[in-house]
């Protein structure tokens, strides 16, 4: 038994701009996490800084990249359309956003922020598993989160 479908349909996939816009995007973060970590290393970032540093390599570098990919790779493995390029959109933006504050909030250390920027982030990581496929995406992850 194979992991890997050999019967893959290409023409499911979305156009390359999608997941193009979140490498962009996760290579900005790597940027911004390595100018962070110099910062650091001279001593010119004060406040957590660190969990900064971590932050924006990890949930922004990685996990934006993971996200790129699942929009392309999904829709593709599942055999079904990408559920709108409009919510991709909104959840790249959103995740942006909500990754750059929390990354502010560290380093400026103001805490209050923290709740504020972390909603906008998981909001968007819940988005995701909508814009994949409703039926397909919502339906995989229901069951294995409720084990039905």
């Amino acid at each position: 038994m194979s992991a890997i479908p050999g019967n893959l349909d290409t023409a499911q996939q979305p156009p390359m701009t999608v997941p193009l816009r979140h490498f962009s995007v996760a290579l900005g973060f790597l940027f911004a996490g390595v100018g962070v970590g110099i910062l650091l290393t001279v001593g010119a970032v004060s406040g957590l800084g660190q969990l900064a540093h971590v932050h924006l390599l990890l949930a922004g570098w990685i996990c934006i990249t993971i996200m790129g990919a699942m929009t392309q790779f999904v829709p593709v493995w599942s055999g079904t359309d990408l559920y709108s390029r409009r919510l991709a959109s909104v959840q790249l933006v959103l995740v942006t956003v909500g990754l750059t504050g929390f990354a502010f909030a560290f380093i400026l250390g103001v805490f209050v922020w923290l709740v504020f920027w972390s909603l906008s982030g998981f909001s968007s990581s819940y988005r995701i598993c909508y814009l994949l496929s409703t039926d397909t995406a919502h339906t995989h992850l229901t069951r294995s989160f409720l084990g039905h």
